[in-house]
């Protein structure tokens, strides 16, 4: 099977390490275009449709990202991945939701 030849793998993690450098400015990229489609036909690209369509696209954004970024470091001998066995997952919460009251009150 050509699943186990090294060469195939060695190409297949340099076409992950490619997309995911890819992805640099997407995020950035995406909001212009949205906010020029929108200037140009605001009846049919309303804020709404506008909002919606970002907020899908960036979370689908973000899971790849995920993915990618957590395949990569198990290539690279983290056993873990990007997962931090270590992390208190309830305090990054509050953290983060204090900040998000602190900007949302300024």
């Amino acid at each position: 099977s050509s699943l186990g030849d090294p060469e195939l793998l060695f190409d297949f993690n340099e076409v992950v390490r490619n997309a995911a450098l890819m992805q640099t400015d997407v995020q950035q990229l995406s909001a212009r275009a949205m906010h020029q489609l929108h200037q140009m036909n605001p009846e049919k690209y309303s804020i709404q449709f506008i909002d919606q369509w970002l907020d899908d696209f960036l979370l689908n954004w973000i899971g790849t990202e995920m993915l990618l970024a957590h395949y990569l470091a198990c290539v690279h001998g983290q056993p873990t991945g990007i997962v931090d066995p270590n992390c208190d997952v309830a305090e990054v919460c509050r953290d983060v939701a204090f900040t998000m009251q602190r900007l949302c009150q300024e």
